[in-house]
């Protein structure tokens, strides 16, 4: 509301706001998106590594508030978090890290007030209006650990149950599924990725078709120097590569960041990435099978069948 009020006197239009975000940006971007009092107050989307798997039920929200008031020792005097020092309550979030993984800790919440319906019946109803999106996530995501880190499965239980909560027999499951054709740390990265970011991301994707919104869908699969399209990985793409004295970046790269620019530049302006320094990139039409553009050396494009997500894992992330 304040930029709507206020972007006129910095040269902007209110009339054409873009909401743009990556990782915990980009699951705010689609947060917005479900929240009734944004409507009207954006006109476009970027969602890079996000969905709305942040948003959780209220019995979620009121146990983790139960497991950090209990180290902090006023379970039954919850107002006296207001008394505790700010150091007090990092110490409790840190020790609170053991049970449930830092990312997954806090987040937004369907309560009724501020996010009124799951996302996926508003947008069902067409609630969220014309508000054309291009979206996307990377291909190794979460690919991080060590390619010597040979995990047990009681490792890979205790890792899943922190991140997941009561879904880590879903992503467990999963996890065994891979392990017939990739090693353990392979197996346990791929996972991670679905679950936190591919499976949400493509469901997303999926519901905005459905309801009449124009979607680009994209798979950032550039490795550069690392060798993986990993998380954040594509940022310094789309801001574009500066040039100096102790760094020289080859064509390749020069390449590839200036047509990054320049398609987000051109969905920010003109509402489509479309433009002349990329192939041809249809927005999709067909919640069933519909287009993805990834993002290599060379641009190029592929059908993407959008129901394969993994269904059965929930789109709300944690649950407790």
């Amino acid at each position: 509301q304040w930029v709507k009020d206020n972007i006129a006197a910095f040269g902007g239009d209110p009339d054409m706001v873009v909401l743009m975000g990556q990782s915990a940006g980009g699951k705010s971007v689609a947060n917005l998106m479900v929240t009734p009092a944004a409507k009207g107050l954006f006109h476009r989307a970027i969602i890079q590594s996000g969905s709305v798997q942040c948003i959780r039920d209220t019995q979620t929200a009121t146990n983790i508030t139960k497991l950090l008031l209990e180290r902090l020792g006023i379970s039954d005097r919850p107002e006296q978090i207001l008394t505790r020092k700010g150091e007090e309550i990092l110490a409790a979030q840190k020790d609170l890290y053991e049970v449930i993984d830092s990312a997954h800790l806090f987040g937004p919440i369907l309560d009724g007030r501020t996010i009124m319906e799951e996302p996926k019946i508003y947008i069902e109803k067409g609630k969220l209006g014309d508000i054309p999106v291009l979206i996307g996530y990377n291909k190794e995501e979460l690919f991080y650990s060590d390619s010597s880190y040979d995990p047990t499965e009681d490792e890979i239980k205790v890792a899943f149950k922190r991140c997941y909560g009561e879904n880590w027999k879903i992503a467990l499951h999963k996890y065994q599924e891979l392990k017939n054709n990739y090693s353990s740390q392979i197996a346990f990265d791929k996972t991670q990725t679905l679950c936190v970011y591919g499976n949400a991301t493509i469901s997303l994707t999926q519901m905005l078709i459905a309801a009449g919104n124009k979607v680009w869908s994209y798979r950032w699969d550039y490795g550069g120097e690392i060798g993986r399209a990993q998380h954040s990985s594509e940022i310094p793409y789309i801001f574009g590569y500066i040039k100096d004295n102790d760094r020289k970046y080859d064509e390749v790269i020069e390449t590839l960041s200036k047509q990054m620019n320049e398609t987000w530049m051109s969905f920010i302006c003109n509402g489509s990435p479309e433009n002349k320094n990329i192939p041809a990139w249809p927005h999709c039409d067909d919640a069933k099978i519909g287009y993805r553009m990834h993002i290599d050396e060379v641009f190029h494009l592929e059908e993407i069948n959008l129901n394969s997500y993994y269904h059965e894992f929930p789109l709300q992330v944690i649950k407790l």
